[in-house]
């Protein structure tokens, strides 16, 4: 089951309304696609909690669920910048 705890409004896209969400869901396995819900769109930044597990997953900007406990960090590896010269 889903609940939608609080949403806040964003923008329109295409005759959608744009909400950033905050979600309760039973298992992960029913973390809704971004479009799920008819004539709205979860934003990037939506966020979920998992009430069996305890878990918390973040919307990112490709659509996708990533677990807030840092387990897809090895994915997105942070770059160092190169220092500038000061020669």
């Amino acid at each position: 089951m889903i609940s939608i705890r609080n949403s806040r409004f964003i923008r329109f896209n295409e005759g959608a309304f744009v909400i950033r969400a905050e979600l309760d869901v039973d298992t992960a396995d029913e973390l809704p696609d971004y479009d799920d819900f008819e004539g709205h769109e979860l934003a990037q930044g939506s966020i979920a909690h998992v009430i069996t597990t305890g878990e918390f997953y973040c919307l990112a900007g490709d659509n996708a669920w990533y677990n807030q406990d840092g387990s897809d960090a090895a994915n997105y590896p942070v770059t160092e910048e190169e220092p500038d010269d000061q020669t």
